[in-house]
């Protein structure tokens, strides 16, 4: 009798601490694996692997295993049976592609930026200046030629360009040269804002509030990467990022 209740014990802390659920997630399509699937209970979690396998630990019978991954639709699981086989897991794809909205706001984009090139031409053109603008040539006679001439002759006289001089040597102090550094910048903000934004972002991981502002000051590319990256590209490093955040969170 005491073996009895002994055995009973042990099986008893065993369904506490649970078991482990062994299973693949596949591609409810085509029947691809499905990597970086996102398996979790509430008490554990795990990312599926480049074959879609995944083991499951500390589950009990009773248990709701939701499984999730980027591109596919959330699926809930009831376990029955710790204890059984390995399980297979559908996901149904979802489409990855930009809503038509946001197409259109990419087009708008361009066509601020090309406006805003035009509305602003003076400062996106001006050059710095160089050495030879340090200099002005004047004629010698005022009252007959008050105006700068282009050429110098045994004629003319030379005069210094303070300005010019300053913005050779004081760049940092030049009033357009700043202006032009600005709306550089404040273009490239744009273009980085369009490519990788929270709505986007929101729409495809389904973070929102805190959550999805860590995410954005977490992974958040520079203008640089950002340049490199496809539409496709953008996509799928917001999805292998959420998956990374997804697992450490």
């Amino acid at each position: 009798m005491r073996y009895l209740i002994t055995i009973l014990a042990i099986l008893g802390s065993m369904s506490c601490f649970g078991q482990s659920i062994r299973g693949v997630v596949l591609n409810k399509i085509n029947n691809q694996p499905v990597e970086n699937a996102l398996v979790r209970t509430h008490k554990s979690s795990v990312i599926s692997s480049s074959m879609g396998a995944f083991t499951l630990n500390n589950v009990l019978e009773g248990d709701t295993v939701r499984v999730s991954c980027l591109g596919y639709k959330p699926t809930l699981i009831k376990v029955k049976s710790a204890g059984s086989g390995p399980v297979t897991i559908l996901l149904e794809p979802q489409s990855l592609m930009l809503k038509d909205v946001q197409v259109n706001r990419e087009r708008n984009f361009k066509q601020d930026s090309i406006r805003n090139r035009e509305e602003n031409a003076a400062g996106f053109d001006y050059k710095s200046p160089g050495l030879k603008d340090m200099f002005i040539t004047r004629s010698p006679y005022p009252d007959k030629n008050p105006e700068p001439v282009p050429t110098i002759s045994t004629g003319s006289l030379l005069s210094v360009n303070l300005l010019s001089i300053a913005g050779i040597f004081f760049p940092a102090s030049d009033p357009k040269a700043k202006f032009k550094k600005t709306l550089l910048a404040n273009e490239e903000q744009n273009y980085a804002l369009q490519r990788f934004n929270e709505k986007k972002v929101s729409q495809l991981t389904g973070l929102k509030s805190d959550s999805l502002k860590v995410f954005m000051d977490r992974y958040r590319p520079s203008v640089n990467g950002l340049k490199t990256m496809s539409d496709y590209d953008v996509l799928a490093y917001i999805k292998k990022c959420y998956a990374e955040f997804a697992w450490k969170k």
